[in-house]
């Protein structure tokens, strides 16, 4: 059955890139075309487009002239693209009975499609031997950091071996579970504008050790939140929703809610 998915997982690769293929030479014909068949074309979506260019009726006997061979390329090229669509569906289709055969749990998972779960299916079926624990499955997928130590620096790098499909079927599972998760996002530091006000501490700049805090900020350029406490409201964003980096004049406010005169020091807040 693994074999099966793996022929029809192939069929399906060179079916998306030749969709692609002609998608990209409508694209490039359209932008080539004389005026009176470029214009009514520009308003249109993919799909519209597809659509109308395979509705076409052109004259086959006129192939001579310009304009009837641009109708004719297109609409070849339109129905070409819609046969690869239907047989794409098709394949998947058989792969997604394939793969709730295998292992339905896999795609009740979060952020697993279905060919994420045909790929590390494929991985698995493959290298039976390599599955003895999760690590062994890490090294496997390339997702398991290599030491790369030197005297007294110890750090790891990525692995650039394994099976670089299922390294990439992982990375599209991650991302969107990285983006949805429910908890807040921690503040990350920039390397070019690292956050100088917040080492672990609290991140106003107001209250008892402000001139602590921004001492030693004046010290050091380099410095991280603590991963378990995000950023207060004196991080704000501006209206393009970027870092902003404002001075302690403009974020300093009292406990009676007006604002504090205080010297031309600045300090730095992040969000994000």
């Amino acid at each position: 059955m693994v074999e099966s998915l793996r022929v029809l997982k192939v069929c399906r690769k060179t079916a998306v890139q030749a969709r692609r293929i002609a998608l990209q030479m409508i694209q490039t014909t359209i932008v080539c075309a004389p005026d009176r068949l470029r214009d009514p074309l520009r308003q249109m979506n993919r799909m519209q487009l597809i659509r109308t260019l395979a509705a076409w009726r052109p004259d086959l006997t006129a192939y001579l002239e310009v304009e009837e061979a641009y109708r004719i390329s297109l609409k070849s090229l339109a129905r070409r693209y819609l046969e690869l669509h239907d047989e794409i569906a098709d394949l998947d289709d058989m792969i997604e009975a394939i793969v709730k055969d295998l292992a339905p749990e896999l795609l009740e998972q979060t952020a697993i499609g279905l060919n994420s779960a045909a790929q590390l299916l494929l991985t698995a079926g493959d290298n039976p031997e390599r599955l003895r624990s999760e690590a062994s499955f890490a090294a496997l997928c390339g997702v398991s950091p290599v030491p790369a130590s030197s005297g007294k620096t110890v750090r790891h790098r990525l692995n650039r071996g394994g099976d670089r499909a299922a390294n990439s079927g992982g990375h599209i599972i991650k991302a969107p579970r990285h983006r949805s998760r429910s908890v807040p996002r921690d503040c990350y530091p920039s390397p070019k504008y690292a956050c100088r006000s917040c080492e672990g501490r609290d991140c106003t700049s107001s209250g008892p050790g402000a001139s602590d805090r921004r001492r030693h900020a004046d010290r050091s350029n380099r410095g991280a939140c603590d991963r378990q406490q995000i950023c207060r409201p004196s991080c704000v964003l501006s209206p393009n929703m970027e870092r902003r980096y404002v001075t302690a004049r403009e974020m300093r406010v009292g406990p009676s809610g007006s604002a504090i005169r205080s010297r031309s020091q600045t300090t730095t807040s992040c969000c994000l």
